[in-house]
């Protein structure tokens, strides 16, 4: 048998509660022997000190979401980075902190299409898997309900009630559950008194074990996409392999997953508007069929990743870095000048 390789693995302390990456944590550990530590910035507490950790035998050092600024990832003493980017990292001045990392031997996985584009736009080794449940991991769903039933779970203020209401129109609804679990720093602010009788709202607030979740989640038939943009999508996805139409805002990675009209419906978040949802079980049952067949082609690229994250792990040349230099920052000012004639 062969040994197991020595690695660290940096994680958000939230993720112990949603547990959003357990996934990659299994497959990593059939190939390498994983020290994890946790990062409580989140929460008010301090992050990993990097520099100090000091694992015997340890070569590589895995990131989940977050990368340290320059000034500490090049503290870090093996010669063997990963990094699993997520949501938000080419949003205005976050996209800037990639200039640290061009000099670092430096891998990323991303889970978002357009993500994986833009980072190897500026040069980095970037392997683009898109991710499935395994369905025999989730409960199964027993038939539909009609009038359906619908679960909303609101993380934050922008995708919220208001615009889920909008959506919901006229379709006709036996009832909506309405989550309220903020994601950290992030607001959830209740429904009016009135609305919740008006569109029979069963409201829940906080975070309940998964499996007391997911059982909430099988016996409903269509789910509301909680953000605008994901970095993998997991509420979603879970969804789409239990059967449920996923109604969700057009971006990534929603949008690269879903069809309109045929696996799922999009919107726009900034102008929504009604949209017909009767098809919701057909709907549904095809999203479940394309998670079966998305899960069977990620299993097969397993490997695959696995390969890639073994590979050499070099730094790019002077040309090399000052391409990629000269690409981000080309895109950061004509983010910041979008914005601006937008205002």
């Amino acid at each position: 048998m062969t040994e197991r390789i020595k690695a660290v693995f940096i994680d958000h302390s939230f993720h112990r509660l949603t547990r959003s990456n357990d996934f990659i944590k299994e497959w990593l550990s059939a190939d390498y022997c994983l020290s994890e530590f946790l990062d409580d910035e989140w929460q008010g507490g301090s992050p990993p000190d990097i520099g100090k950790i000091t694992e015997p035998g340890c070569t590589n050092f895995f990131f989940w979401q977050s990368m340290p600024a320059w000034k500490k990832s090049r503290k870090v003493r093996v010669e063997k980075l990963v990094w699993f980017p997520m949501e938000g990292i080419l949003a205005g001045r976050h996209r800037l902190k990639l200039l640290g990392l061009m000099g670092l031997p430096l891998k990323t996985v991303c889970f978002s299409k357009q993500t994986c584009r833009a980072l190897r736009r500026y040069g980095f080794d970037c392997f683009y898997l898109r991710f499935f449940f395994r369905p025999e991991s989730l409960p199964g769903k027993e038939g539909y309900h009609n009038p359906p039933r619908i679960l909303f779970w609101q993380r934050n203020q922008d995708i919220n009630w208001n615009k889920v209401r909008t959506i919901i129109g006229g379709n006709l609804r036996e009832k909506i559950i309405l989550r309220r679990a903020p994601d950290p720093g992030q607001d959830a602010f209740p429904p009016a008194a009135e609305e919740v009788a008006d569109f029979r709202l069963e409201l829940e607030v906080g975070y309940t074990a998964i499996d007391e979740y997911r059982r909430k989640l099988s016996g409903c038939d269509i789910f509301f996409a909680p953000r605008r943009m994901e970095g993998i999508g997991m509420s979603f996805l879970e969804a789409m392999a239990m059967g449920l139409c996923v109604v969700a805002p057009d971006g990534p990675t929603m949008n690269e997953y879903i069809c309109h009209g045929v696996n799922g419906f999009l919107y726009d978040p900034d102008a929504p508007r009604e949209i017909d949802l009767r098809s919701y079980q057909t709907v549904g049952q095809e999203a479940k069929k394309d998670a079966a067949e998305g899960y069977r082609r990620m299993e097969a690229r397993r490997r695959e990743l696995m390969r890639f994250l073994k590979d050499g792990y070099g730094r790019r040349t002077l040309s090399g870095y000052l391409k990629g230099f000269f690409l981000l920052f080309f895109d950061f000012l004509r983010d910041i000048s979008s914005r601006a004639f937008r205002c």
